[in-house]
């Protein structure tokens, strides 16, 4: 499916479009009101994220033509996840890109407040992104332990990247928190790494 766009509705106090309130409404407003439930949504960037159950189901046309729906018993209605691309212009046009965990979406941050809530599924494809979405979620956990390790923690881990300084995938980085930075030494230079380039499989040599 190709993105939709309209005029914003949500904004938030700051007078930006309101994300997460536009992609909830697509579930409760308008066509949709009372065909859906949302037991929990998240941003994550600009992808949005929801665990979403069906409240009714479509069961065919009356006799005006016109759709007809039944309400799905409370013991019979699965949980599945959303997942929608968003993006904004000149602050008050609003676009999005919906999809569900069957399309395998290369979207794979889904946290896991919203995992959790999730039906149990035999569909592969939705069994593959619930897989990289976990495993996203333990590398960030992983990651923003860092931020709560003191001045003077020294990690090992061996590098995920290639870096102009002669480091290269596998070469093994010891990296000191000096000032909240971690860094390490090469050639008598002193270089910072980002957060986002250091291994999640990192080893604590020293916790201060």
């Amino acid at each position: 499916m190709g993105w939709t766009s309209y005029a914003a509705t949500y904004f938030k106090k700051n007078g930006d479009i309101d994300r997460k309130a536009e992609c909830d409404a697509y579930f409760l407003d308008g066509l949709n009101a009372g065909h859906f439930k949302i037991l929990k949504s998240s941003m994550k960037g600009t992808v949005y994220y929801a665990a979403v159950t069906d409240l009714v189901k479509y069961v065919g046309k009356d006799e005006n033509g016109n759709n007809k729906y039944d309400p799905i018993p409370e013991d019979e209605r699965e949980v599945w996840a959303a997942v929608f691309l968003t993006s904004t212009e000149e602050g008050r046009y609003f676009y999005y890109k919906d999809m569900d965990e069957t399309m395998g979406p290369c979207e794979d941050h889904c946290p896991k407040c919203v995992l959790d809530l999730l039906s149990e599924t035999d569909n592969k494809s939705a069994l593959n992104w619930r897989r990289r979405c976990l495993e996203n979620t333990k590398k960030s956990n992983k990651l923003s332990k860092l931020d709560r390790l003191r001045n003077g923690s020294v990690i090992r881990f061996p590098s995920i990247l290639n870096f102009t300084n002669g480091i290269s995938v596998g070469d093994e980085i010891t990296l000191t928190k000096i000032n909240r930075k971690w860094v390490y030494e090469k050639y008598q230079t002193r270089y910072s790494l980002k957060k986002t380039y250091i291994n999640p499989n990192y080893e604590i040599l020293v916790e201060a």
